[in-house]
């Protein structure tokens, strides 16, 4: 019994003697070491010219550093105090302002939009959480999307809500009494405050695919999606505020940094102004910025460990490979290497491994499986993933290709239902290829159907298909509505579905586009090694040899080729085919008003040279062409720069922002001075029909003219571009 005894003590002494050495060898402040080297490298690999980072722990500011340079000229370097421009870090500052009209009872999440004056075209009521949580699109809350655009319309709702701009309420409520001096709304060089700011600011640059840094130019717009300028010691001031609780209570925070459910059922990757994110267990909060070809900066929080981290950089390569909006800062190598040596170290309690990214292929790969041996697989997995993007983003593919080959070794594994006697089945599809194969159903039964492709938000380029032959037509397809994740690229998706065939004959369709197929991956695989369409009994009680018959594969010639008769429903477009044939239409007559301007200037010549033969109005009745052509022009000047630009569309889609300064109040004063001038022509027109003060052609033309400047007014109406002033 003492002898157990003492094996038992000798055996947990080694056990927390082993522990002490692994803590010993990597403390807190060895790995912030070890983390420096590594934003170095990355800063480095990734051209940026210069960096600022801090990182917080247990609410206290513990380390902050400086890389690069601020300004490449004059040899200026980057210090935990350069202020950048924050981009799209702007919209965790307006979550914490809305929040805080929620936690007052001053603001419904659930309040349709348009209560507040936001007009945005759509088949669905958007609600303020729809463009909070970016849901908006489509039938409002059935997907995620990231859009600054739609977003910035929440400054509409402050303002509603309140009667004060973001701009102001910001100030008061957070940056003032938070003493972050070094932050401020926007850049305006006449601004006393941005002004004692500037000789802080790092200069943008802009990497050329050359591989030139030239220096760019900051944008001015400020609003609740962008234009914030700040200091990563300042963010970590509010990052502890807000972990104090000091802005909104905890209840309220949460709500913020609780993901969204979609009408699936299925969370969205976004809270209410944060991205959120689990890894191993680890809630993850997170938000990015990125503004192209001048900057890009990234917060991330992992509340449960009292850690945060902030990094700000002076070029967009920080955030432009990597894809964030869509919702993975692990796609991020900064993100990565934070969480790698601050979180897993924390549960491994292991010696953080190093890999040599830069080594063989083999090697990189007998890292990798060594790393999984120590319990960092996961996060070197995304470690993987995060170093094929950046290796994606500069062309390097016969390196990038490697790497997807590593991932798709060891982190892939065989299909579930290899095991099980296919009905039929089409597997390892490559790029562009349509196959068919053809069988028999000697009897009617379930099949369950398995089916892998790509997609974006809209649609599925790689897909596949039933078709019953001798109706000549598909009776059940791959739907991107009814996919699920297949793992890897978010652009990896499966239907897994179960289907009853009637006694007959089917084919099975399965088409791919030229890129992202079996072994010619573009980007990171799905879990499983499979892509393509297959078919299982799904009565386990039968056999395939008692159901099927003969199964053969048939060639796709023009006339078999069903899956590209398939049109995908992209949501209601923008611009419909009839509103565009209306728009036509009120443009040519909006149009012929302004030339036939010159032609009555001329008819009066004529009359005035008593040479014409063309009855004219009376003097005073001429001014009506002068107006309807000003009214065209008016007209025409809204909407022709948009439609030139080709971003007419775009602008219904997202809805008119909040611009500050003169355009935007052109914008909305335009269609109002219209109206006032097609009620007036509309009562000048009456005057004539009823005194008969032009011959009959005249008063039909400018009936018409006014008919159409009306329509049109409506057609801006129902694109929802006319707006009303805050």
């Amino acid at each position: 019994m003492k002898k157990s005894l003492l094996v038992i003590l000798l055996l947990a002494a080694v056990i927390v003697t082993d522990r002490a050495q692994a803590q010993a060898i990597q403390s807190f402040d060895e790995r912030l070491v070890i983390f420096e080297s590594v934003l170095e490298e990355i800063q480095q690999e990734l051209k940026i010219p210069g960096m600022s980072a801090a990182a917080v722990k247990d609410r206290e500011l513990v380390w902050t550093k400086g890389f690069g340079y601020a300004d490449l000229e004059n040899n200026v370097k980057a210090t935990p105090h350069t202020a950048y421009y924050l981009a799209s870090l702007t919209k965790t500052f307006a979550s914490t302002i809305l929040m805080q009209f929620v936690e007052r009872g001053e603001l419904d999440l659930d309040a349709p939009v348009g209560r507040y004056g936001v007009r945005i075209k759509g088949p669905g009521t958007i609600r303020i959480r729809h463009l909070f949580s970016h849901t908006s699109e489509g039938i409002p809350g059935s997907y995620y999307k990231y859009d600054g655009g739609r977003f910035a319309h929440l400054g509409r709702v402050i303002k509603r809500a309140s009667g004060r701009s973001f701009e102001t309420l910001l100030m008061e409520n957070i940056v003032q009494p938070l003493s972050m001096n070094d932050t401020v709304p926007g850049i305006r060089r006449e601004n006393e405050e941005y002004s004692r700011i500037l000789p802080k600011m790092a200069k943008p640059y802009l990497l050329e695919s050359s591989g030139r840094i030239v220096e760019s130019e900051y944008p001015t717009y400020f609003g609740v999606s962008a234009g914030l300028i700040s200091t990563v010691t300042d963010m970590a001031r509010y990052l502890i505020a807000i972990d104090a609780n000091a802005l909104i209570s905890s209840e309220t925070q949460q709500i913020a940094f609780s993901p969204q459910p979609l009408i699936s059922g299925s969370p969205a990757p976004y809270g209410l102004g944060w991205f959120v994110q689990q890894f191993e267990g680890t809630p993850l909060i997170w938000h990015y910025g990125f503004n192209p070809r001048i900057v890009s900066t990234l917060i991330l929080k992992a509340p449960d460990r009292g850690l945060a981290f902030i990094v700000f950089a002076n070029s967009d390569y920080l955030s432009r490979p990597f894809w964030l909006g869509l919702g993975n800062v692990l796609t991020s190598p900064v993100a990565v290497a934070f969480v790698k040596l601050f979180i897993t170290a924390e549960t491994v309690e292991a010696v953080v491994p190093e890999i040599s990214w830069k080594a063989t292929i083999h090697e990189i790969a007998a890292q990798i499986e060594q790393a999984q041996a120590a319990g960092y697989g996961k996060i070197v997995k995304q470690e993987l993933v995060s170093r094929f993007m950046m290796l994606r983003q500069f062309g390097e593919w016969e390196q990038a290709r490697g790497f997807i080959d590593i991932y798709a070794d060891l982190y892939t594994k065989p299909y579930r239902h290899i095991d099980l006697p296919p009905i039929a089945s089409i597997e390892l599809v490559q790029n562009d290829q349509y196959r068919i194969v053809e069988f028999e159903m000697k009897k009617d039964a379930k099949v369950r159907v398995h089916a892998v492709g790509e997609s974006d938000y809209y649609r599925l380029y790689d897909f596949g298909g039933i078709e019953e032959v001798l109706k000549r037509q598909l009776i059940w397809r791959m739907r991107l509505e009814q996919s699920e994740d297949a793992g890897g690229a978010l652009k990896n998706r499966k239907n897994d579905d179960i289907v009853e065939l009637p006694k007959g004959t089917y084919r099975l369709h399965y088409r791919t586009d030229g890129a992202h197929s079996f072994d010619r991956w573009n980007d990171i695989p799905p879990d499983e090694r499979f892509w393509g369409i297959s078919l299982y009994l799904a009565d386990p009680f039968l056999q395939v040899g008692d159901v099927v018959g003969g199964v053969r594969t048939i060639q796709a010639a023009s006339g078999t080729r069903l899956l590209d008769t398939v049109e995908f429903d992209r949501g209601q477009p923008p611009i419909t085919p009839w509103e565009y044939f209306a728009f036509i239409i009120f443009l040519i007559f909006l149009t012929s008003a302004i030339v036939y301007l010159p032609v009555r200037l001329f008819q009066r010549r004529l009359a005035e040279d008593k040479r014409s033969f063309i009855a004219t109005a009376k003097p005073r009745w001429r001014w009506m062409s002068w107006i309807a052509a000003i009214n065209s022009v008016i007209c025409l000047g809204h909407i022709l720069p948009a439609l030139l630009a080709g971003k007419l569309e775009g602008l219904i889609a997202t809805g008119v922002p909040i611009i500050p300064g003169v355009w935007w109040a052109v914008l909305i004063s335009l269609p109002l001075l219209s109206a006032c001038l097609v009620m007036f022509l509309v009562v000048a027109v009456g005057i004539s029909w009823r005194k008969q003060l032009w011959n009959p052609l005249q008063r039909i033309y400018y009936t018409l003219v006014v008919a159409v400047a009306a329509g049109y007014l409506v057609l801006l109406n129902h694109w929802r571009l006319i707006i009303l002033p805050a």
